[in-house]
């Protein structure tokens, strides 16, 4: 099993400067108790009429999570088919979503997880039975073992035909590859819904928005506090009941999250990258007017040399606020590993 696993290099940490925060996860992971000790995981699963899927879904995780202390977490958005007062029936902690959203679902269920039932291990899965409860338990094994602090599951590895339309299929790729190359989360499935992770990083991950892009803010900031990520293939399945996805205006807000993470996390990237090619526009732009000069001694379009000397000005101060922004980038994030 071991070799199918993905880790990312992303949220590693070397060097002097991350040494308390390496020494504090080793002393965690040497007191992190096993399955013989009834390990407390708790299942959050956020819902919107989802009657359907959670007849299912509730009795199954029981059973495969049955060596576990087990308490499973529904967040119901106020449903309409009775799935609040099902779920309720089927042993699962019910709590009423005063908000709208699905990252807002999920943080409150992760928060309720981490401040009243005092688990250590949190999943999140959705409500219509698209993903098999059986994968949570080598999700688990993973992040108890101290292996990952997070492991998102692959939806690819094993999808069944129709699972997903062609245009959420192209999305999530899409939207994977630009968090792969644009904030470093190193994922083929960043948009996964099926997700175990340690509950000490909820402090972390219940301050962000609460829409469908959560999921890629999620892993941003686990990985900025040192979290290791890791990948696991999964099996996807046909869900049940209708969908609640919006795929193009979904697909901007996460796009306009993961800019917004770009702004935040790598400044440089976007500032600086924005700076040069400034600059390098404002150069092309001024080489006939230097020529000019150089060989005339005049040059014949002055407005011109006011908006490339303007071009290569902006590009140079954006490229400095670009390195400013990255220096504080850097100092917060050390703050925040030495004080998780």
């Amino acid at each position: 099993m071991e070799a199918s696993l993905q880790p990312s290099d992303e949220g590693r940490s070397s060097g002097p400067e991350t040494t308390s925060m390496n020494h504090r996860r080793i002393d965690l992971m040497a007191t992190q108790p096993g399955k013989s000790s009834k390990m407390a995981v708790a299942v959050v699963v956020p819902t919107l009429n989802e009657r359907g899927g959670v007849t299912d879904l509730i009795p199954q995780i029981k059973r495969v999570l049955n060596e576990y202390t087990t308490e499973i977490v529904v967040v119901d958005g106020n449903s309409s088919d009775g799935t609040a007062n099902l779920a309720k029936d089927l042993g699962a902690h019910v709590i009423k979503q005063d908000g709208s959203g699905y990252g807002d679902a999920l943080q409150l269920g992760f928060k309720f997880a981490h401040s009243t039932l005092k688990a250590d291990i949190t999943v999140m899965i959705d409500g219509d039975m698209t993903y098999d409860p059986k994968d949570i338990e080598n999700m688990i094994d993973i992040v108890a073992s101290g292996k990952a602090d997070l492991v998102v599951g692959n939806r690819f590895a094993s999808m069944e035909d129709g699972a997903m339309s062609l245009t959420s299929r192209w999305g999530n790729r899409l939207l994977s590859w630009f968090a792969k190359h644009a904030i470093g989360i190193r994922l083929t499935d960043s948009q996964c819904g099926l997700r175990v992770f340690r509950t000490q990083f909820t402090p972390t991950i219940t301050r962000a928005s609460g829409g469908m892009a959560y999921a890629t803010e999620m892993i941003a900031e686990i990985t900025q506090v040192g979290g290791r990520l890791m990948e696991l293939p999964i099996s996807y399945s046909r869900r049940v009941g209708k969908s609640k996805l919006r795929p193009v205006r979904d697909g901007l807000q996460i796009l306009a999250t993961m800019l917004r993470l770009v702004r935040d996390y790598r400044p440089l990237l976007l500032l600086g990258g924005a700076g040069v090619i400034l600059v390098m526009a404002g150069v092309v732009l001024g080489l006939n007017s230097f020529y000019e000069w150089l060989t005339f001694g005049y040059v014949t379009h002055p407005p011109l040399v006011v908006l490339f000397s303007l071009m290569i000005l902006s590009g140079v101060q954006l490229l400095s606020f670009g390195l400013i922004a990255d220096m504080i980038k850097s100092l917060r994030r050390d703050f925040r590993r030495n004080i998780h």
